[in-house]
């Protein structure tokens, strides 16, 4: 049944030019929709409430909304492989030390599949700012984000040790926990002008991250990383004199 759902499914998307388009559809052709339905329902006690459907990073999940309530994710191709919890204990040691919120997760099971829910955060997020909101507001955004990275950065939670790739590393600068996708990630309150939430730990990691700062793929990216950089910078000098 899978191999006649997956030749449909290819028989279908050749059809379809758009990359992104395509990986959505693929997704839903191949995945149990209906099945995730009800069970989104049922879990979030809301049987009438309006859901919206969208692929993950790289096209490895499917991200399910509810209501603006919850957010869903099933994984699409490597399901119960321990990212699940890896995620959620990297998430709850971190909630406690970091400056800008991040929202709470659970595991669930679906039909023996592992599933991850996430309180849902209302707010744009730095790519969905207009090119006038960016330029007036960017500045301020690249303060909080880089008080973000070094505070994470330099932190080394013991019960998150042995996610790291060498168990005795200790962190410098640029060097240790990095989130892994930061200019998709976080919501902004358009009032404040500050981020309210940093969603999606899946690849975090320990690592050097000073070479992500110059390997940005659009023109604001580059900027606002720059910006970034200049202000971690500022922050590392300070922590070093302290």
């Amino acid at each position: 049944m899978n191999h006649i759902r997956h030749l449909f499914s290819n028989l279908i998307c050749a059809f379809i030019p758009n990359r992104a388009r395509r990986k959505m559809v693929r997704a839903k052709l191949n995945s149990p929709m209906r099945t995730y339905m009800r069970f989104i329902r049922t879990d979030a006690g809301m049987p009438d409430a309006k859901i919206t459907t969208n692929i993950g990073f790289r096209g490895r999940n499917l991200v399910f909304n509810i209501g603006n309530k919850y957010v869903y994710k099933f994984s699409i191709r490597h399901k119960n492989t321990g990212i699940e919890q890896r995620e959620l204990q990297i998430t709850d040691a971190f909630r406690k030390i970091s400056p800008i919120y991040i929202p709470k997760m659970k595991i669930i099971k679906c039909r023996g599949e592992l599933v991850r829910r996430y309180e849902y955060i209302a707010g744009p997020r730095l790519p969905e700012l207009t090119d006038a909101e960016f330029n007036a507001h960017y500045m301020e955004l690249a303060r909080t984000i880089a008080e973000f990275i070094f505070t994470i950065a330099i932190s080394d939670p013991d019960n998150i040790k042995s996610y790291k790739s060498n168990p005795t590393a200790t962190p410098g600068y640029m060097f240790g926990w990095w989130h892994g996708d930061i200019c998709d990630n976080f919501m902004i309150n358009r009032k404040t002008w500050q981020p309210t939430a940093f969603i999606d730990w899946e690849d975090a990691a320990f690592n050097n991250f000073a070479h992500i700062f110059d390997n940005q793929k659009t023109p604001r990216q580059r900027l606002f990383m720059g910006a970034v950089r200049t202000e971690y910078d500022r922050i590392w000098a300070e922590h070093t004199i302290k």
